[in-house]
């Protein structure tokens, strides 16, 4: 093989712009926040891939993810809360090169997130609780197979979710020593 013989030759361009406005409110026991953000994400690529395949591809997509909850504060050592998020993510370079003609065009996947939480804080003690419920469309997942290099490929899924409970306890047993323990128990489904 020549000394400069070119392996592959490929052209790629990402732009990520975000702009986002975030507010909280306090109401009395009550602290209310939202966030709103608008994303504007384009990625293009040409040329060819180790194998000599074309990867020519083109992806342009605008997502808006908002995000809002509550938070009582039922004491000072109590609270409550729950929030409801819409986030996007969109495919990975590799999703468009590396993917089997026959799994289509790789699209973005949403998420949507219900949380609701509740929060004990004593003087040497701690136990936080949250439960979650994300419901996500056309999530890329991975599939088992691998790349000619050893990466491994995802393609969407129609359905999937995740749900679970997240628990956290800690216990202050003295000045010099703090016993800390979590545990999440989870269902995740395609």
């Amino acid at each position: 093989m020549p000394k400069d013989h070119q392996y592959y030759y490929a052209d790629g361009r990402k732009t990520d712009a975000n702009v986002f406005l975030k507010s909280q409110l306090e109401w009395g026991k009550f602290l209310l926040f939202g966030d709103l953000q608008y994303r504007r994400v384009s990625h293009n690529s040409s040329g060819t891939d180790n194998d000599l395949r074309r990867v020519n591809f083109r992806f342009e997509r605008g997502f808006f993810n908002p995000k809002a909850g509550i938070v009582w504060r039922q004491s000072q050592r109590s609270q409550w809360s729950a929030s409801v998020n819409v986030a996007h993510r969109e495919p990975n370079r590799s999703d468009f090169t590396d993917r089997a003609p026959a799994t289509g065009i790789p699209e973005p996947e949403r998420m949507i997130d219900w949380e609701a939480g509740y929060r004990y804080n004593a003087r040497k003690w701690l136990l936080v609780v949250n439960a979650y419920y994300m419901d996500y469309f056309r999530q890329l997942v991975l599939t088992g197979m691998v790349n000619d290099v050893g990466n491994p490929l995802r393609q969407n899924v129609d359905r999937s979710y995740r749900a679970g409970i997240e628990l956290q306890g800690a216990w202050q047993l003295n000045r010099a020593f703090r016993l800390e323990g979590n545990l999440s128990l989870s269902q995740n489904r395609n």
